[in-house]
């Protein structure tokens, strides 16, 4: 080791060290995390507070549709829906309006068995036609016979009856109730409004009368004429 080196060497280890109490840690970083935090709480605290005071039902409810919705659908429910609909799936179309009838007596009896809701677009597949074939079936754009509108005239009002009584067991939500009775099943928002007309001319019976009785309110307003002389 050359001379210099070793002085160095020296030098350094002699020097005296510098006392660090009076040097205060440097914890700004720490006191903003601290006051971050706090605040983060505190907010949170807020809001959990007025979730609190929410109501269950009416405007800003917490169990309103479609706050009670899922957020999601586990893998389990999806397997077994499709187990109970994807037979219908394969469903040959009906020949005829007898095997319509007892199609559309097997399914009721069908959904029965295997626990599951006769909606109207199961119905629709397991007589073997999509629903806007069978709409126009009702609706006569499609012909068919009178006895096969009304066979599918009463299996449609038997699924409404179902819905209906979902609803009025509290079984189904209302605003889903509503849409499937609006668009399934013809039901209306009606309002009635009565016009009346008045005759303001009274009885009358003869056109000079109606003449006397409408000069009669006409009113008449004098004019004032100057008359100048011209030379």
């Amino acid at each position: 080791m050359s001379d210099d080196i070793t002085k160095a060497y020296f030098d350094g280890m002699n020097k005296p060290v510098e006392s660090t109490e009076s040097i205060e840690p440097d914890n700004s970083d720490f006191e903003d995390y601290e006051a971050i935090k706090k605040v983060e709480e505190v907010a949170q605290e807020i809001v959990a507070a007025q979730e609190r005071k929410k109501p269950k039902k009416g405007r800003g409810g917490s169990e309103n549709f479609p706050n009670v919705l899922p957020s999601n659908v586990g893998a389990g429910h999806i397997q077994k829906t499709l187990n109970k609909i994807l037979p219908f799936w394969n469903m040959p179309p009906v020949k005829d309006d007898a095997e319509l009838a007892v199609r559309l007596y097997d399914f009721f009896e069908l959904c029965m068995q295997t626990e599951q809701h006769p909606t109207w677009e199961k119905l629709c597949y397991y007589i073997g036609f999509v629903g806007s074939t069978v709409h126009r079936w009702l609706t006569g754009e499609i012909n068919c016979s009178t006895e096969r509108r009304n066979l599918i005239k009463k299996a449609k009002e038997f699924c409404a009856i179902y819905d209906a009584e979902l609803a009025i067991d509290g079984k189904i939500n209302p605003i889903i109730y509503i849409f499937r009775a609006k668009n399934f099943f013809g039901m209306v928002d009606r309002v009635e409004h009565v016009a009346t007309t008045d005759n303001l001319l009274g009885e009358l019976k003869d056109q000079s009368e109606i003449a006397g009785r409408i000069m009669g309110n006409i009113p008449v307003q004098a004019v004032e004429v100057d008359f100048t002389e011209e030379d």
